[in-house]
Protein backbone atom coordinates (compact mmCIF):
# COMPACT_ATOMS: atom_id res chain seq x y z
CA UNK A 1 0.00 0.00 0.00
CA UNK A 2 1.37 3.39 -1.00
CA UNK A 3 0.44 6.45 1.01
CA UNK A 4 0.70 9.99 -0.27
CA UNK A 5 1.35 12.34 2.62
CA UNK A 6 2.80 15.78 3.02
CA UNK A 7 5.27 16.77 5.68
CA UNK A 8 3.33 19.56 7.30
CA UNK A 9 2.55 23.22 6.93
CA UNK A 10 5.87 24.82 7.88
CA UNK A 11 7.77 24.54 4.54
CA UNK A 12 4.78 25.81 2.55
CA UNK A 13 4.15 28.72 4.90
CA UNK A 14 7.83 29.66 5.13
CA UNK A 15 8.24 29.66 1.35
CA UNK A 16 5.16 31.81 0.86
CA UNK A 17 6.25 34.17 3.65
CA UNK A 18 9.46 34.59 1.60
CA UNK A 19 7.24 35.46 -1.36
CA UNK A 20 8.08 32.25 -3.24
CA UNK A 21 5.27 30.97 -5.46
CA UNK A 22 4.57 27.38 -4.34
CA UNK A 23 3.98 24.33 -6.52
CA UNK A 24 2.58 21.62 -4.24
CA UNK A 25 0.63 18.41 -4.38
CA UNK A 26 -3.01 18.39 -3.33
CA UNK A 27 -2.22 16.89 0.07
CA UNK A 28 -2.73 18.06 3.60
CA UNK A 29 -3.92 21.61 3.84
CA UNK A 30 -2.17 22.90 0.69
CA UNK A 31 -5.51 23.39 -1.13
CA UNK A 32 -6.67 25.55 1.80
CA UNK A 33 -3.76 27.96 1.34
CA UNK A 34 -2.97 27.83 -2.38
CA UNK A 35 -5.45 29.31 -4.84
CA UNK A 36 -4.53 27.27 -7.89
CA UNK A 37 -3.20 29.53 -10.65
CA UNK A 38 -3.47 32.66 -8.52
CA UNK A 39 -0.90 32.42 -5.73
CA UNK A 40 0.61 29.04 -6.63
CA UNK A 41 -0.13 25.76 -8.35
CA UNK A 42 -1.51 22.44 -7.18
CA UNK A 43 -1.02 19.05 -8.76
CA UNK A 44 -2.29 15.56 -7.98
CA UNK A 45 0.24 13.29 -6.29
CA UNK A 46 0.10 10.80 -9.16
CA UNK A 47 0.54 13.40 -11.94
CA UNK A 48 3.54 12.82 -14.22
CA UNK A 49 6.74 14.73 -13.54
CA UNK A 50 6.33 16.56 -16.86
CA UNK A 51 3.13 18.18 -15.54
CA UNK A 52 4.87 19.30 -12.34
CA UNK A 53 7.74 20.75 -14.39
CA UNK A 54 5.23 22.72 -16.48
CA UNK A 55 3.67 24.13 -13.31
CA UNK A 56 7.07 25.14 -11.94
CA UNK A 57 7.76 27.03 -15.17
CA UNK A 58 4.34 28.71 -14.96
CA UNK A 59 5.02 29.72 -11.36
CA UNK A 60 7.73 32.10 -12.54
CA UNK A 61 5.03 34.07 -14.39
CA UNK A 62 2.91 34.74 -11.30
CA UNK A 63 3.64 38.31 -10.34
CA UNK A 64 1.82 38.93 -7.06
CA UNK A 65 2.83 39.15 -3.43
CA UNK A 66 2.01 35.63 -2.23
CA UNK A 67 3.14 36.65 1.26
CA UNK A 68 -0.09 38.62 1.71
CA UNK A 69 -2.15 35.40 1.69
CA UNK A 70 -0.21 33.79 4.58
CA UNK A 71 1.10 36.72 6.60
CA UNK A 72 -1.42 35.88 9.33
CA UNK A 73 0.53 32.63 9.87
CA UNK A 74 3.93 34.24 10.55
CA UNK A 75 6.16 32.93 13.33
CA UNK A 76 5.73 36.25 15.17
CA UNK A 77 1.94 36.03 15.16
CA UNK A 78 2.08 32.36 16.13
CA UNK A 79 4.40 33.16 19.04
CA UNK A 80 2.19 36.00 20.21
CA UNK A 81 -0.87 33.77 20.13
CA UNK A 82 0.86 30.96 22.07
CA UNK A 83 2.24 33.52 24.54
CA UNK A 84 -1.26 34.88 25.05
CA UNK A 85 -2.60 31.40 25.73
CA UNK A 86 0.11 30.76 28.33
CA UNK A 87 -0.52 34.14 29.95
CA UNK A 88 -4.23 33.39 30.23
CA UNK A 89 -3.42 30.16 32.11
CA UNK A 90 -1.04 31.91 34.50
CA UNK A 91 -3.33 34.87 35.25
Amino acid sequence: MVLFLEGGPVPLLESMLCNVVPVCSRTGFCPDIIEDGINGYLFNAKDPASHVIDLIRKAFDININVRDKVEMHSWEKYGNRIGGLFNSIID
